[in-house]
């Protein structure tokens, strides 16, 4: 396989990352929109309300103000576990091009002691042995850490979407 025909390693995890990434902002800003919108038609209301409905007013506000900063918690704690799971993976990719660059040398070292075609080809035989074991090792890992960081991010968005669907679904009840 040529270098042109390789895929980079972190495309994938790179794509899924910005997924994740948009589906919170899509979320974050739902939330605001609607809490936006909320808070507007209660001002409006309590125009007209008598101070019982003006005290009723401003409690749900001040639900509505914690509501609004659980979602922004949520979307931070995306972020942070995002900008967590990139850090390692881009620490493992660099020790990866530095364990390659000194299998590169060894490589190098070796093919300038053979002798013989037969030592050149017994090197270039475990050689790529060597290289396909590596990339496949290195593939799995590479891809556990995105799956991780994918998993770890999503955990907030996640748990804040059920939050908001117990608030609807108690809320039509």
């Amino acid at each position: 396989m040529t270098s042109k025909t390789q895929k980079k390693p972190g495309a994938s995890a790179a794509k899924a990352a910005d997924a994740v990434i948009d589906a919170g902002r899509k979320v974050l800003e739902d939330v605001v929109e609607a809490g936006s919108k909320t808070a507007t038609n209660f001002f409006e209301q309590a125009n007209s309300m008598n101070s019982e409905n003006m005290q009723k007013t401003a409690e749900v506000y001040e639900e509505l103000t914690k509501f609004n900063q659980e979602s922004m918690q949520a979307f931070n704690s995306m972020a942070g576990a995002l900008a967590e799971g990139a850090e390692s993976y881009s620490q493992r990719l660099m020790d990866s091009f530095k364990a390659a660059n000194k299998f590169n040398m060894q490589y190098l070292e070796k093919l300038s002691m053979a002798k013989s075609a037969q030592d050149l080809a017994a090197i270039q035989l475990e050689t790529s042995t060597e290289i396909f074991e590596r990339s496949v090792s290195e593939a799995i890992d590479l891809n556990q850490v995105a799956a991780d960081t994918i998993n770890k991010s999503a955990a907030p968005l996640k748990d804040r979407a059920e939050t908001l669907m117990a608030a609807y679904m108690k809320g039509a009840a």
